[in-house]
This record gives structure tokens, sequence and C-alpha cells, in this order.
């Protein structure tokens, strides 16, 4: 189950904690994602649980969920939480995702969890495959030197 928890904070705080508004994932296992909405709001999710959803479910995730947001960022712990959410997470039996085509309809699916930073990437190469364009590296390939 993947949960996100929309926050809100005091004036200017959120934005001083990202002051380039830019979509954030981290590198775990199991991923954290966070991004600034137009209205000024932190949304901030992660698979905080392997559990179903449901409303008592989907609490006990926005707790765990919260404790991580404030394990990035310490100055968000009296902050209130506006809305918390859940919903299942697709896996394939491998965990291994599916890209291709069939009959003329391309897919790119079953990201099990990381599909957040997974699905930029693939549909990136898709659009070059679809395009007609396989063999043309995608951007991602050609950053290595940054890091």
């Amino acid at each position: 189950m993947s949960a996100a928890n929309l926050v809100q904070s005091s004036h200017g705080q959120i934005e001083r904690l990202m002051p380039v508004r830019r979509n954030v994932v981290d590198m775990r296992n199991l991923v954290v994602y966070w991004r600034l909405t137009p209205d000024n709001r932190m949304l901030f999710g992660e698979r905080a649980r392997f559990a179903g959803s449901n409303p008592q479910s989907d609490q006990k995730s926005g707790r765990i969920l919260k404790a991580t947001m404030v394990d990035v960022y310490p100055e968000l712990a009296g902050t209130r939480v506006d809305y918390c959410w859940g919903g299942l997470v697709d896996m394939t039996r491998d965990r291994l995702p599916r890209a291709g085509e069939r009959d003329g309809i391309y897919y790119s699916m079953g990201y099990s969890g990381h599909g957040t930073h997974m699905s930029t990437l693939m549909g990136s190469i898709m659009a070059k495959v679809m395009d007609g364009r396989p063999d043309q590296p995608s951007t991602a390939q050609n950053t290595s030197d940054r890091f």
C-alpha cells in the first residue's frame, strides 16, 4: 500500500525547506517522495506498509508516513496533516516491470512500488519507441558524469 499526506505548514516554512520547488524521490528500497502543491502545501508519500486500504489502515499508514516525514524534515514535527489517503501498489510476480507493444497498443507497467521515478524514465524511452527511435539513448543514460 502506498500512502500520501498533504501537509499545511506555517507561512513560508515549507518554501524555506524546498526553495527550488522540485519533486523529490529518494533511493530507499521503499521510496519516499514529496513535492510542493500549487497552494504551497507539501505532498509527502511512501509505501508506508504492506496492508490493504481502508479508513483504519490508512490512518495507521498516515502516522507511519508522518514519522518518516519528520525524520526527513524535523522542522515539520508540529505541522498538521490536512489529508491522508492510501491505495494498493501493483506488483508483478518477479517484481520486474513490463514494457512493449501488442496489437498496436504500447504499454509500460508493473513497477512494483517504484513507479514514482521509474515511470518517468520509461515514459521517455517508450515515447522514443513509439516515434521509431528505439536505439536513441535516453537523457538519463547521458548524465552519469554528474554523479
